[in-house]
């Protein structure tokens, strides 16, 4: 540490610091996580753009994310902005520019005209910031009065594609007003997945422009999976000007699920307009932070009174972190309260312990609807607890074997909860192993929800993940030039890698498994279920072995073991289980799973019922069948 004057430089760059360190804080953190200075550039992630001033206009200069280097894009705004934004730190993201304006991550376009509409760029260009070259999206907030035909009822409606299979949850429900008027609340809002880039498109297109959003008081969520969330941004451009409910550790996670979304989203756009498709995009980045600022954060456990009408209470659910089960409660007009349950995906008992960080479902005793969810709904996708110990243990086996014989074994897993578990599984089996091994974690996004856990979990539960990160075998990936360097490495270091992607169908994944597919030494473990004819499909089921990846003709000669354990859903027998436990006035209603898994469930469920006495309606939401009324 430098001294000159009593004051304090760091020691690479010259930078004045008041820390304890002999560094200021970037070449501190650089030289904890590379090992090494990456630059000697005095500058950091909140120091102010520099703003050079014309006659006609002004220029915004902006920095890379690492280094800090002048970029050669510059942000042009009319001269009398300059006041205004010059006190706010400006970064270039994917298709926008975003400031930090009290805790608000808000767009540049957006601070300007002081609005949280939607603004487009007249001539496409996000670095024109002008004026002249701004438009608000202006959409009125929709009115509807009450019919006298339905005066007193409240309307339950599936909007989304969890009517016929696992994805794209969305319901409404519409209730009367002390007003005069209808209110609407969105539970969830989730995107179509699993189809063809195409048909992923049409269905959620057809899903965003179906769903009132310009009527919609409040969005609640249970929890920040793709299929329940990542639709929600498209309600900006169609009028959504309400408030999205969610814990403060639910809009960290979201946040980050939520800004990768937009992200493939833009991907998929340019590759289907390549293809000569004519389509536009449902939302956009800017979209996704317009979202968040509209984010109301409350309490667990405890009831939320949102509105005159409308209150809420945020129930245990151990299907990942910060996942919850949703209790609604409206009174209507009569001061009669109804209460709906809105389980979302609930979590196993029978893996429960292999789960870290999650709290015990908690059963809820009444209500007059519950809306179920129906993922392993069918006997035939369940598992038991021995099934649970005896696949980690198997697992835990193949890493030692791969060790052992200095081969590479790659574990596909989704980017949040299922490569966090799987680390600490790997954390606690080889923390005191003295062989030589590296356990590659190749994602950016999961480094984005590993640094995001940091800041939701409290207590015991972030020292033992801070414990978990600092292990000295992660070797953590972000950008594609390491992961080509390691795939090709043949050094005889033993690797055991995690990579993310959805059913292996982008990514770095798809580079690890061209590179370890054709040696039959090398493992690949599958631990999440797999689309129908995605990349992970093929590779598990291809007759003659021959798989096209990238263009390029690959040979599978690896092992390929399949595990069905790690699922973080509750079975057919639990789901039972809970209908046994709680008393509902009106009726059951089943969602969120295939045709036969919610018939069979139906059947199952109803069956042990009698047995017990209980008469509950139970009903398969289907399409056609897909609104209720109470």
């Amino acid at each position: 540490m430098c001294k000159k004057n009593n004051k304090r430089y760091c020691e690479q760059c010259g930078r004045m610091i008041n820390n304890g360190h002999s560094l200021c804080e970037k070449h501190y953190q650089q030289l904890k996580r590379y090992g090494v200075f990456l630059d000697n550039n005095q500058r950091d992630e909140e120091d102010l753009n520099e703003i050079i001033l014309y006659e006609t206009h002004a220029e915004i200069m902006l920095y890379d994310d690492l280094f800090q280097e002048e970029l050669d894009d510059r942000v042009i705004i009319d001269l009398e902005d300059v006041e205004s934004v010059k006190y706010v730190r400006w970064n270039r993201k994917q298709s926008c520019i975003v400031g930090n304006v009290l805790g608000r991550k808000v767009p540049l376009a957006n601070y300007i005209l002081n609005t949280d509409k939607k603004v487009e760029y007249i001539d496409g260009n996000i670095l024109n910031c002008r004026k002249e070259n701004l438009n608000i999206i202006e959409k009125k907030h929709k009115v509807k009065k009450i019919d006298k035909r339905r005066k007193g009822k409240i309307d339950i409606t599936s909007l989304g594609t969890s009517t016929i299979d696992v994805t794209g949850s969305c319901w409404s429900i519409e209730y009367d007003k002390h007003d005069g008027t209808r209110g609407l609340i969105l539970i969830e809002n989730g995107i179509n997945q699993g189809g063809t880039v195409v048909e992923d498109y049409n269905a959620n297109k057809r899903m965003a422009d179906y769903i009132p959003y310009d009527r919609a008081d409040f969005m609640l969520f249970s929890h920040i999976h793709g299929d329940h969330l990542l639709l929600s941004p498209a309600g900006i451009s169609r009028g959504f000007n309400g408030k999205a409910i969610m814990t403060s550790g639910m809009k960290v996670l979201a946040e980050k699920l939520l800004l990768d979304g937009s992200f493939i989203h833009d991907r998929n756009i340019k590759e289907l307009k390549k293809s000569g498709r004519k389509v536009e995009p449902l939302f956009t980045e800017s979209d996704t932070y317009l979202f968040l600022n509209k984010v109301k954060e409350i309490p667990s456990n405890e009831i939320i009174k949102l509105s005159e009408e409308v209150s809420v209470r945020l129930v245990n659910n151990s299907h990942v972190l910060e996942a919850y089960q949703i209790e609604l409660f409206i009174k209507k007009p009569s001061n009669h309260v109804v209460k709906i349950l809105y389980t979302g995906d609930l979590g196993s008992k029978k893996n429960f312990e292999f789960q870290p960080f999650l709290k015990e479902n908690e059963i809820v005793k009444k209500a007059d609807i519950m809306i179920c969810e129906s993922t392993y709904g069918s006997n035939s996708r369940s598992f038991t607890k021995q099934e649970c110990i005896d696949e980690r243990k198997e697992l835990m086996n193949i890493v030692d074997d791969t060790i052992k014989n200095k081969t590479k074994c790659l574990i596909p897993s989704f980017s949040f909860s299922r490569s966090q578990c799987v680390m600490c599984m790997l954390y606690e089996h080889l923390k005191e192993s003295k062989e030589n091994f590296q356990i590659i974690v190749d994602s950016r996004l999961t480094g984005e929800i590993n640094n995001a856990y940091r800041e939701v979990l409290q207590g015991e539960d972030r020292e033992y993940w801070n414990e978990v990160m600092g292990f000295d075998r992660f070797k953590f990936i972000t950008n594609y030039k390491e992961t080509l360097e390691y795939a090709t490495k043949n050094d005889g270091i033993p690797r055991i890698i995690l990579s993310s992607s959805g059913f292996m169908e982008a990514g770095h994944v798809r580079t690890w498994c061209s590179h370890i597919m054709s040696n039959p030494n090398n493992t690949i473990c599958f631990i999440g279920y797999s689309g129908i004819g995605t990349l992970a499909d093929k590779i598990q089921n291809s007759k003659n072995g021959e798989i096209m990846i990238d263009g390029v003709n690959c040979i599978r000669k690896c092992k390929i073991k399949t595990f069905r354990t790690f699922s973080s859903h509750i079975q057919q027998d639990e789901i039972i289980n809970y209908f046994k436990q709680i008393s509902i006035g009106d009726r059951i209603l089943i969602h969120h799973g295939n045709k036969e898994s919610k018939y069979e469930l139906k059947e199952k469920a109803t069956e042990e019922l009698r047995k017990i006495g209980k008469t509950t309606k139970i009903v398969v939401v289907d399409k056609g069948s897909d609104t209720f009324k109470i």
